[in-house]
């Protein structure tokens, strides 16, 4: 199954071709439109009115069931269509084929141009909207990436990080501690494991390994400002608190043994925390828009959009669902022609300023017509400062 991701969606934005075709169509995971087949039904009939299109454009017979023909294999793969998520989108052109499983629902498209259509996909992953999970287990450290869509274990990627309490804390430390807390007592009774004293033993050893982690993720995320969620027993979490630098930990964490966790069950954990702040980022945005709309660096005209994003200069960009705006860059003049064009030959200028968008590092927010900050435009843009 491919991953939806930011690099995912910067290859298909570099692929460009004669004929290229984006199917998306909303899915089901079980239930009687799995047991009927709808989907293969939706599908097929996507395929169709894609077939149509392109013997209206000319395309021969013999060409167009070439491209076509991984489409049909597809309809033909039982496996395939009894194991979906929410939704799927469907890329082809000359010599490529891929799909990818998406968490949440799409609308019912199909597209034809020379380049393929992305703005859903960059919906369901909009950059910024990217967290860390550090799992805190004495016996086991682990650090996840995740998103509004995905969570994966990335703990091999950061060097030299400690990934249990004796890679910091020798048996000789212990024994020494252990020996001096009994040398102390007087009565020979260790105290290690006990109340007073070996209590504060035991939280100096873990501070010392909580800090040692702590710098492996600073030099890590070094450059990043995502948020990093702890997940670890409570008594844990103020300890690394006190050894923490990175400047976004979250207070709330995940207060749960790390062991035997599916991802599933941390993801959901870690977005029911983090999307609140996510919204609060968006709806930030919207009200910076209506502040400084007309007086500031905000703009709602489409030419002036694109190019702004194929220039980097776009840091929000709010499109209505469901909208769109046909036209075409014309890089000879540096200019954006707005214009209706054939079905087979579409060029959509939102898709195009959403993918410059969310490839320069800006926020990308699809929202409902009349909850865009201007919600007469399909598409306004919060430029940078």
């Amino acid at each position: 199954m491919v991953k939806l991701t930011k690099n995912l969606i910067e290859d298909l934005s570099k692929f460009t071709g004669k004929h290229c075709i984006s199917i998306y169509l909303p899915t089901h995971q079980y239930g009687e439109e799995v047991k009927s087949g709808k989907d293969i039904i939706v599908f097929k009939n996507s395929v169709a009115e894609v077939k149509d299109r392109l013997e209206e454009s000319g395309m021969s017979p013999r060409k167009i069931e070439s491209l076509l023909e991984p489409f049909y294999k597809l309809i033909e793969d039982p496996i395939f269509w009894n194991n979906q998520l929410d939704g799927l989108a469907v890329f082809a052109g000359e010599d490529f084929f891929k799909t990818v499983h998406l968490k949440t629902n799409v609308s019912k498209i199909q597209w034809v141009s020379d380049h393929f259509l992305l703005t859903p996909l960059i919906a369901h992953l909009e950059p910024k909207w990217e967290f860390y999970v550090l799992a805190l287990d004495l016996k086991n450290i682990t650090l996840y990436h995740g998103s509004n869509t995905d969570i994966e274990d990335i703990t091999d990627t950061l060097p030299g990080l400690p990934r249990e309490l004796t890679d910091v804390v020798s048996d000789e430390d212990r024994s020494a501690g252990l020996q001096f807390r009994s040398q102390q007592g007087g009565s020979g009774e260790a105290m290690y494991h006990g109340h007073g004293g070996g209590k504060e033993i035991r939280k100096k050893e873990i501070l010392r390994f909580f800090r040692e982690i702590n710098e492996s993720v600073i030099s890590f995320l070094r450059s990043e400002n995502k948020p990093l969620i702890i997940f670890s027993q409570e008594y844990l979490f103020p300890i690394y608190q006190e050894a923490n630098e990175y400047g976004n930990l979250l207070n709330n964490l995940i207060a749960k043994h790390p062991a035997g966790v599916q991802l599933d069950e941390i993801h959901n954990k870690a977005w029911d925390l983090i999307k609140p702040l996510f919204f609060e980022n968006r709806d930030g945005k919207i009200e910076t828009f209506k502040q400084i709309h007309g007086v500031g660096k905000t703009t709602t005209d489409i030419e002036e959009i694109v190019l702004a994003g194929r220039q980097g200069r776009i840091d929000t960009l709010f499109i209505a669902k469901n909208k769109d705006i046909l036209g075409y860059y014309d890089q000879s003049n540096n200019e954006v022609v707005v214009k209706e064009m054939p079905w087979t030959r579409k060029n959509s200028l939102v898709n195009d300023a959403a993918i410059h968008t969310f490839s320069t590092g800006g926020d990308v927010f699809p929202l409902e017509q009349d909850k865009m900050p201007d919600s007469q435009k399909p598409v306004n843009a919060l430029l940078r400062q």
